[in-house]
């Protein structure tokens, strides 16, 4: 292992490091406006310059590529799609990787696959660039609200070094390794995230097949056992049949498929994981993909043949 000690970091301006902010999508840009908000000094870069636009309203500085991030930034963090957005950013062109970035620190908060993070690990390594995986739970709501529980892993030191930026964004940062063991639990809460999503949406289906009031069987299951944080945030968009997407179901079903990777040759045994990719698979058939995941149930409805299942069914709303 490295010894941190060792490495030269880069001079940090005043009291706070410099802090570069990679991806600005649904949970991207309310992460970044947080940071901002909170008085870090921020630099940013967005593949679709648009979504840069609030941020330099703001008066947040605008990079022109990854490359530039790194060369003005001591802490670099990235919320991307997936791995091929993540592998565009540091090895593309004027990726962040072309950059001179050892002693800095990159903070990845996506949700990507176990295997591709331990190839960054590697790259990182060889660069002597710090590297912490800080992948995320919550809403859309949760990172507009700071309000994220971030799940993290790496060495002690660099952890420590982005440890302020990590608390501006959420409200539990909770260790859990030194390598990959962020990566492999994020994976295993979606799992359970979406195995829970499905079935809430059979569970409300078999109510209507048996003529249960929709209202009545919300509140039911909303005063239950089973009525954690997710299942009661869920509840008020099931009840007004709003799907408009802050989880996506082709998310959940990169996901899955991820989680399932991960899993390796024992994948298989995993059956209510299974068994529920497709559902994730038949969203995208369907034309779903792109709506929230508690969507499925307008899925599930059109599979039992319950009548107007899909004048229901309301994306914007």
């Amino acid at each position: 292992m490295r010894d941190e000690l060792a490495i030269a970091r880069p001079p940090e301006t005043g009291s706070r490091p410099r802090i570069g902010w990679i991806g600005l999508g649904q949970m991207g840009l309310p992460m970044a406006k947080n940071l901002h908000q909170s008085g870090f000094n921020l630099t940013v870069f967005n593949r679709s310059a648009n979504r840069t636009i609030e941020l330099a309203v703001e008066g947040v500085a605008i990079a022109q590529d990854p490359r530039e991030v790194a060369e003005s930034s001591d802490i670099i963090f990235t919320m991307l799609a997936d791995d091929a957005a993540l592998t565009s950013v540091l090895k593309g062109n004027r990726g962040l990787l072309s950059a001179e970035i050892a002693g800095r620190l990159l903070v990845d908060m996506s949700t990507i696959s176990v295997s591709g993070s331990a190839n960054i690990a590697a790259a990182a390594f060889e660069r002597e660039m710090g590297y912490v995986r800080a992948p995320v739970s919550g809403s859309t709501e949760f990172a507009r609200t700071a309000r994220l529980t971030i799940l993290a892993s790496g060495s002690s030191g660099d952890i420590d070094r982005c440890r302020p930026q990590l608390d501006a964004l959420g409200n539990r940062v909770i260790v859990v390794g030194t390598a990959e063991e962020a990566r492999v639990l994020k994976l295993a809460i979606n799992l359970l995230i979406g195995s829970t999503a499905a079935t809430l949406a059979e569970t409300l289906v078999l109510a209507e097949l048996g003529g249960i009031d929709w209202n009545t069987t919300i509140d039911v299951i909303g005063s239950s056992a089973v009525a954690s944080p997710f299942v009661t945030y869920k509840l008020s968009k099931l009840r007004a049949r709003n799907f408009r997407p802050e989880f996506r179901a082709n998310q959940i079903a990169k996901d899955f498929g991820l989680a399932l990777a991960c899993a390796g040759d024992r994948a298989s045994a995993l059956r209510i994981a299974n068994t529920t990719m497709s559902y994730w698979r038949d969203m995208s058939v369907a034309g779903l993909g792109e709506t929230d995941l508690v969507g499925c149930l307008s899925l599930v409805e059109s599979l039992v043949g319950l009548p107007h299942a899909e004048a229901k069914y309301d994306s914007q709303s």
